[in-house]
C-alpha cells in the first residue's frame, strides 16, 4: 500500500512509457505506417524513442528514492 500511495505518480508514468514501448514492438507494419510519420517508420522505433524519453526520468526518479532513507 505504501508503493500505492507514496509513488503513484512514478507508477503511472512508468506504466505510460513502458506500455507505449511495448506496443513499437508489437505494433504492425501497417498500424505503424498510418502514423505517417517520418521518423517512425517500423515499430521499434517507437521503442526505442518510448525508451529514450521515459527512462531517463525513470532512472533518475529510481536512483533519487533508493538514496533516500525509510525515515526522509
Amino acid at each position: 500500500m505504501h508503493l500505492i500511495k507514496h509513488h503513484t505518480h512514478a507508477l503511472l508514468y512508468a506504466g505510460f512509457w513502458l506500455s507505449l514501448a511495448s506496443y513499437g514492438v508489437l505494433a504492425p507494419p501497417e498500424r505503424v505506417t498510418m502514423l505517417e510519420s517520418g521518423l517512425v517508420t517500423e515499430g521499434w522505433h517507437l521503442t526505442l524513442m518510448a525508451l529514450c524519453f521515459g527512462g531517463p526520468v525513470l532512472l533518475g526518479y529510481v536512483l533519487r528514492m533508493r538514496g533516500r532513507g525509510e525515515g526522509s
